[in-house]
Order: structure tokens, then C-alpha cells, then sequence
């Protein structure tokens, strides 16, 4: 029933617009789900989930059965946006600075607004916080998203959560009081309209079904009582959401024309995580992982007008990196660097002029979720038969055979040696490709259009612990690592250093209270009090202490700077003798 007053209500608030006029390109619609395994879908055979509305798009539309991904969000969404390898960008982990993607990249927005686009992107970006690696100064014209990967995460704007906060707009904090899903579709469906006349690209990346499971009982109650695990029910009440927005979206574009010249797309971002023991499509492995359960992920496909439909299945293997090198086929756009990238054109794939004999290749990925890259860490070489694997759980260099053995439990290495002697040399060739770059330290600017400058504990370098979330900043983790730090105006500056973000209104030494009692909202724990006694700051040749009294809220210190490249490391003292660095600093351009 919420469904249909859900879609009543939308066509009444868009029952006095007129159709769009037809366009010779189809508009773009790219929806990216977080942490949403492949087996995470009724369609994909889970005898648990309910997923009406995706069901019927995978039934409408295109499925690639074969398609992968890297086995961490931000290094798919790196791979996603450039067609490269995503260890190419600079972005191969999701923490300590390695998920900030080069400056130079050239992105799928870039190419769609230069194609005369109009572009949005809204929910999880992940790809830096700052300029110039926020979406507004990647190609796109309008922006509505969380900071960090995960909603609450350090980056974020203070005690957000999934029912209520405050998500960046272009850049500027504005307050949101819808769900967090609800609201990204709301966006999406208010950009189509207001565009609808010309061609638009929007980039909706759901935070969810990733944690924390924040979702009304009413979605995932019923799971609890088939004896599905409480986490494992909330996750799939959280895709629940996902699934009642599509048909929101779908319905919308029905209603106003645009269902038959828009390209719609729906696919995950890596492999499962809370439900992967529950159903997991009989696939080896897990998000982070290895074999093809970290690393395979449904894609589907929908545009009527380019014959991209019919519930038909593509089993070619395929892989994010072949999405911006289609879109540039497809829609007429340009790319400055197009033979730079690794992927490949699919579309004659999406529309059944080329079958899957026609594709002969071999995709690798890995996951490295480390500061600095380890050679054959959960690598996996794949062909359309063979899968050449070694997880570092085992540490066991395996062959299968994923015709017949989709589980990955038959390791034939010894049978075929020479199969697995070229799928080694493919790698050894595949890491000399995507390595050129592993020494090149993607730097936070200062100086530029963007003033003051944020940097957070999330993007530190090279530190021990993982000091990524809010809930890890509240405790107070012990923890330090260096900012590196590019100066693009020689200037005077201002570094204000603190424990607690400037939203928090809390002075340096004091506790913070804990967020508790908000309806389906995770606790947040009190945040502990700490002496801190000084706090100094090293840049370049400047080195300062200072005194933090209990009523100081952040600690100035005046430095000058030249152009150029610096590391920037802070360090908070408190009674008992114990450095940690400061978790916030702000970085403003005086003079």
C-alpha cells in the first residue's frame, strides 16, 4: 500500500507538466548501489529478499550476468568514473588519503558536460571532500551529497545520520528532513524534470544498503521472522528503500516521456557483506575478499529507443571500466585522453548486435586496502572460463574453472598449468600497466577557489589505526598520521587545529554528549573528555607549539606559505603524555 500512495503522490505533483521532446541522444541515468551483493536480489535467485520493482527493471531490461567490479566502493567508483584501473587514479583503498583520485583525471561528468549535457550527481561520492576533487569541479553542474564514504564518517558533516542532517549542496551545508534514499531520489527526479527539455547525465549513488542499518521496522520485520539474522534483515529492509524508489523513478519517467529515450542503469559496487552467508548466489567470498563473490555484481540495463531491453542476458565478461568508453560511443561525447583508458566499448553487447563470442579478453582487480599496494594481494586475473585467484586468507595460488565451478572450490591449477601461466603473465603485465603512479601522493589543496579548507583525520597518511569515522573521533583514537599539502598561492594562512568539527560548538577539551534516542537512528557514544595541554603544527620549516586552555575551541597558528608541495602534520598533546593528531584542521587563505 505505501507503494501506490507513494506513486499516487508523484503523479500528482507532476500531473500538470508536459512530455519532454524526444532527443536524438538518450538521457542517462546511472544508479549505484553500496554494498549490495549480487545475490542481494529476488531476480538473482535470494529466497528471502523482496524486491518487486528492481525485479521487474531486471525482467524490462538487459542483465550482464558476468559483469565486475573492484572489491571496495571508492576504487569502483574511481574505475566507474575515468575507465581506467582504478590504482591508476590514486585511488586504491577507501582510507588514509588513497581514495582521493589524481587531479588530471578526466571524468565521465567532464565528457557528458562537454557533450552538452546537463549533470548531476547526488549521495555518495568518495572521491575527495575538497576542491578540486568535490563533483562540482569534476563535471558537474549540480551536486547534493555526504562527505566521506559513509554517512557519519569523519568527513561528514557532524551527528548526520540516515533520517536527518545536513548533505552538501554544491558545496554549501543545507539541512535535509528526508530519508537518505528518499531524498537522493527526490533530487533525481527534480533535476529530470527541471532538465528534461535537453539531454542530462545524473550520477545517483545510494548510500545504502551500507551501514549503518538505519531503516524503519516496518521494512525489515518480516525478514526476522523467516529467520533471517537481525543485521542481514536490516540490510535487506535498507534495499527495500532502494527498491520502492525505483519504481518512484521508473513511474515518474513513464508518466512525463522519458522512460523510452532514457538509458537506465542499475548495478552494485562490490561484493556482499552482512547477508553474504545468508544467500550469495553460490559465489565464493565477500566484499574485500578475492574470488568472485568480492567482485562480481548485478548490472541491468534499460532504454526502449535503443533496443536495450527484452529481459535478455549477456554473459561476456564485463566490468565497470567499459561503462564511460560506451557512454562516449553512445551519446557522441569526447574524452581529451579516450586511448588512455582500459575499458571497452559493450554497447553492441547492451543491444544484442555483438554476442558474448565476440569478446575475448581478460579483466583483472584486486583489493588493497592498505596505504602503500602489495603485489598479488587479493588478486584475481579472469577470463570468460578461468579464474586465476590468491586471497590472502589462504595464501594459495588457485585455478578454477567458472563454467563449472561457480563456487571456486576446485583448485585444477596442477591440471592446467599453461592456463595458469598465462593468466599470470597477464598480470605481471596488468600491475607494470596500473603502478606507474603508486609513488605520486594525491595532495589536499590550499590556496584555491575553495577557502578555508577542511582536511579531516579520514584523509590522513600513512597511519597506524583507522581513524576514518566519527564514532573513532568521539573516543578520541589514538592516532596520527601527515597531511600532504599543495600551496597554489603563496600567501599568509591561517591553520586552525581542533578535535571536534566547528559545527560541534565544543571546546577542545571537553566531552560531547552521546546521540541516542532518535527513532531507527544507530547510537552514537558519548564522546570522552580529554586534557589536552597543547597542540603544535608542522609545516615546511614552520614548526609551533601552544597552550590549550579548557575554553579554546581550535588552536590558530599564522604561517606563511610559498607555492608548492608540503606534508602538514599536527599532533595534540594531553596530560597523561599522549599524541594524537588533530582531527580537524581548517586551512584559510588571509592575505
Amino acid at each position: 500500500m505505501r507503494i501506490i500512495n507513494l506513486l499516487a503522490a508523484y503523479m500528482v505533483l507532476f500531473s500538470c507538466t508536459t512530455f519532454a521532446a524526444p532527443n536524438s541522444i538518450p538521457n542517462v541515468i546511472l544508479i549505484i548501489t553500496d554494498d549490495q551483493g549480487y545475490g542481494d536480489l529476488a531476480c538473482t535467485g535470494n529466497p528471502y529478499i523482496k524486491t518487486p520493482y528492481l525485479d521487474q527493471l531486471y525482467k524490462d531490461g538487459v542483465r550482464f550476468t558476468d559483469f565486475h567490479v573492484d572489491a571496495m566502493c571508492a576504487p569502483t567508483r574511481a574505475a566507474l568514473m575515468t575507465g581506467k584501473y582504478s590504482a591508476r587514479t590514486g585511488v586504491w583503498a577507501t582510507i588514509k588519503g588513497r581514495n582521493i583520485m589524481h587531479k588530471d583525471e578526466v571524468t565521465m561528468a567532464e565528457c557528458f558536460k562537454t557533450g552538452g549535457y546537463k549533470t548531476a550527481m547526488f549521495g555518495k561520492w568518495h572521491l575527495g571532500d575538497s576542491w578540486p576533487y568535490r563533483p562540482i569541479d569534476r563535471g558537474f553542474d549540480e551536486a547534493f551529497h555526504h562527505g566521506g564514504g559513509v554517512i557519519g564518517e569523519t568527513p561528514d558533516y557532524w551527528n548526520n545520520h540516515y533520517f536527518g542532517g545536513k548533505f552538501f549542496h554544491n558545496g554549501i551545508p543545507e539541512i535535509y528532513k528526508r530519508y537518505c534514499t528518499d531524498f537522493w531520489f527526490d533530487q533525481t527526479i527534480l533535476f529530470a524534470e527541471k532538465h528534461k527539455e535537453k539531454p542530462f547525465f545524473i550520477y545517483l549513488a545510494c548510500n545504502a544498503p551500507h551501514g549503518p542499518m538505519e531503516v524503519e521496522d516496518k521494512y525489515y520485520r518480516h525478514y526476522l521472522e523467516t529467520g533471517v539474522p537481525e543485521k542481514a534483515a536490516k540490510q535487506y529492509g535498507l534495499i527495500e528503500k532502494i527498491d520502492e524508489n525505483i519504481a518512484r523513478l521508473r513511474a515518474y519517467l513513464q508518466e512525463n516521456g522519458l522512460a523510452e529515450n532514457t538509458l537506465l542503469i542499475v548495478m552494485g559496487d562490490n561484493g556482499a557483506t552482512t547477508g553474504w552467508k545468508v544467500y550469495n548466489a553460490g559465489m565464493r567470498d565477500h566484499k574485500g575478499q578475492a574470488y568472485d563473490g568480492a567482485n562480481r555484481t548485478f548490472f541491468m540495463a534499460y532504454w526502449p529507443d535503443g533496443n536495450v531491453q527484452g529481459g535478455k542476458d549477456v554473459d561476456a565478461l564485463c566490468s565497470h571500466i567499459d561503462l564511460l568508453p560506451t557512454f562516449i560511443k553512445l551519446c557522441d561525447l569526447k574524452h581529451p585522453k579516450h586511448k588512455d583508458m582500459d575499458g571497452i566499448n559493450i554497447l553492441d553487447l547492451m543491444t544484442g548486435k555483438k554476442t558474448d563470442h565476440d569478446y575475448n579478453r581478460v579483466i583483472t582487480v584486486h583489493n588493497q586496502q592498505l596505504y602503500e599496494p602489495e603485489k598479488y594481494k587479493d588478486m584475481q586475473v579472469m577470463s570468460s572460463q578461468y579464474r586465476l585467484t590468491k586471497s590472502s586468507k589462504n595464501k594459495v595460488l588457485t585455478l578454477t574453472d567458472i563454467k563449472k565451478d561457480k563456487g571456486q572450490r576446485n583448485n585444477i591449477i596442477e591440471k592446467y598449468p599453461e592456463i595458469a601461466k598465462q593468466l599470470m603473465e597477464e598480470y605481471e603485465h596488468w600491475w607494470s600497466h596500473i603502478s606507474d603512479r603508486y609513488d605520486d601522493m594525491v595532495p589536499n589543496y590550499i590556496g584555491g577557489p575553495e577557502n578555508p579548507v577542511l582536511l579531516t583525520a579520514h584523509s590522513w597518511h600513512d597511519t597506524k589505526e583507522f581513524t576514518y569515522n566519527q564514532k573513532h573521533i568521539r573516543p578520541g583514537v589514538i592516532d596520527n598520521g601527515f597531511w600532504p599539502v599543495e600551496v597554489v598561492k603563496l600567501g599568509k594562512y591561517k591553520v586552525s587545529l581542533s578535535r571536534w568539527p566547528r559545527e560541534a560548538k565544543t571546546p577542545i577539551c571537553s566531552g560531547i554528549p552521546a546521540l541516542k534516542g532518535i527513532p531507527f537512528v544507530e547510537d552514537r557514544p558519548e564522546g570522552k573528555a580529554l586534557q589536552i595541554e597543547s597542540m603544535s603544527l608542522n609545516i615546511g620549516e614552520f614548526s609551533q607549539s601552544q597552550q590549550v586552555s579548557d575554553e579554546d575551541y581550535e588552536i590558530d597558528f599564522i604561517v606563511d606559505l610559498k607555492k608548492g608541495s608540503y606534508k602538514m602534520q599536527t599532533t595534540m598533546l594531553d596530560s597523561d603524555g599522549v599524541e594524537r593528531g588533530a582531527y580537524y584542521a581548517y586551512i584559510e587563505l588571509i592575505k
